[in-house]
């Protein structure tokens, strides 16, 4: 519910918010705002990193995040990685949710 005052942040297009509730993605979503009413939500583990590994923490800066141990960056308004790395690895985007935007109830909705 964008009413609440812990979500006040994300009502202004270009802007992001973490959601770290205990229902909600692995390590929380991040949500970001497009403006005119449209939404992405992305999982907050960084997704080079197994769910159990204690390297999958993610940090804020809207619309970028930063994996908290190996510096890997991505872009909130497509999920992918932002450098391309020069190794042998594999690097995955950011795992999307559906989101959905009700203008009238003023509330969003994210589910996988």
């Amino acid at each position: 519910n964008l009413e609440l005052p812990k979500y006040a942040s994300i009502k202004n297009p270009g802007s992001a918010i973490y959601v770290n509730e205990s229902y909600v993605g692995i390590s929380g979503v991040f949500v970001y705002n497009y403006g005119g009413g449209s939404f992405t939500a992305w999982e907050a583990a960084c997704p080079n990193h197994l769910p159990d590994n204690d390297c999958r923490s993610m940090n804020l800066s809207s619309p970028i995040v930063t994996c908290a141990c190996d510096d890997f960056k991505y872009d909130l308004l497509t999920g992918g990685a932002l450098a391309d790395h020069k190794d042998d690895k594999k690097y995955y985007p950011l795992q999307a949710y559906h989101v959905k935007y009700s203008a009238s109830t003023n509330v969003i909705t994210i589910s996988n």
